[in-house]
């Protein structure tokens, strides 16, 4: 009876506040990949549906090019940093004609 009770507080509460701040990914991915296993392979299929979404989104992660599909099958309020964007600041609402613009683009 202690282990049945101890299992449920791990797999209810500690596991899901370990990781549920680290790893986080797109609901619609989720219930998308476990419909289309589901699909192919019936219950076993549903069952490992998401671990082999977070192997790709691991993947996706970590190989060049595929960051963008990383960034997808993340959750929706992940920031997304990209280091080659520029983006301007803006001085004042007050277009002051042709020529240069006095304030200096800033690099995020």
């Amino acid at each position: 009876m202690a282990y049945l009770c101890l299992t449920a507080v791990e797999g209810n509460v500690a596991t899901p506040l370990l990781l549920g701040r680290r790893l986080e990914l797109n609901t619609v991915a989720v219930f998308l990949t476990v419909v289309l296993w589901g699909w192919l392979w019936g219950i076993p299929g549903a069952l490992v549906a998401v671990p082999f979404l977070v192997i790709f989104k691991v993947i996706a992660d970590n190989v060049e090019g595929m960051e963008i599909v990383g960034n997808f099958l993340g959750a929706a309020d992940t920031p997304v940093q990209n280091d080659d964007t520029v983006v301007e600041t803006t001085g004042s609402d007050e277009d002051d004609g042709p020529g240069p613009s006095t304030s200096a683009p800033s690099v995020l």
